[in-house]
C-alpha cells in the first residue's frame, strides 16, 4: 500500500505594498500613453495645437542648476529606495494554522469568535469576550468568580479548541463580576 502524501498550501498573507503601487504606476502610465497619443494626432494633422512632449524636453534641455535641483534628487532617491523596500518587503500573515490532516488556516479575530462562542455555551457564563494573541488566547467571561466550577468548565471545553491552533499559544481564563449600574 502506499503512502499518501499531503501537500501543504502556503500560508496566506495580506496584499503586498507593491501591489498598490504598481496601480498607481500603471494609471501615470496610461496618462503619459494619452500625452503621447495628443502629440501623435498634433503632428499628422492640420491642428494648430502646441505639442506638450516637446515643450517638456525643451524646458529640461535649457535648465540650468538651480538650488532645488538638489534637495529634489535626495527626494527622488529616497523614493525611488521606498519603492525599492516595498517590492522587496515580505507580506504580513494574516493567518494562523491549525493543526489538522488538511490545510486548515484562520484568522486571529475567527479564532477569538469560535473560542467566544464556546465559552457562551457554557452554564453560569453571562458574556465572553476573546482576545486572540500570537503566544496566548485571553477568555475573559463575565460570571461568578467564586465558582470553581464555571472556570473548570471553561479550560475543558476551550482547551480542545485552544490545542487546534498551531503554534501553541497558552489559554488564559479569567472570570469577573457583572458590574452594576448605579
Amino acid at each position: 500500500m502506499s503512502e499518501i502524501q499531503t501537500v501543504r498550501g502556503h500560508r496566506p498573507a495580506a496584499s503586498p505594498v507593491a501591489r498598490y503601487l504598481a496601480i498607481v504606476l500603471g494609471v501615470l502610465l496610461i496618462a503619459a500613453a494619452a500625452v503621447a497619443g495628443r502629440d501623435l494626432y498634433i503632428r499628422y494633422t492640420d491642428i494648430d495645437w502646441q505639442p506638450w512632449i516637446s515643450t517638456a524636453t525643451d524646458w529640461i534641455g535649457h535648465l540650468t542648476y538651480r538650488n532645488w535641483m538638489l534637495p529634489a534628487g535626495i527626494a527622488t532617491l529616497i523614493l525611488g529606495l521606498l519603492l525599492l523596500w516595498a517590492s522587496l518587503r515580505p507580506r504580513t500573515k494574516t493567518h494562523r494554522e491549525l493543526d489538522s490532516a488538511v490545510a486548515v488556516w484562520m484568522r486571529p479575530v475567527d479564532v477569538a469568535r469560535m473560542c467566544t462562542a464556546s465559552a457562551q455555551r457554557i452554564p453560569g457564563v453571562m458574556a465572553a469576550h476573546t482576545v486572540a494573541k500570537k503566544r496566548s488566547i485571553n477568555v475573559t467571561v463575565i460570571g461568578n468568580p467564586q465558582d470553581s466550577e464555571l472556570r473548570d468548565n471553561l479550560q475543558r471545553s476551550l482547551e480542545p479548541l485552544v490545542s487546534l491552533v498551531g503554534g501553541s499559544p497558552s489559554l488564559n481564563v479569567s472570570v469577573q463580576k457583572k458590574e452594576t449600574n448605579k
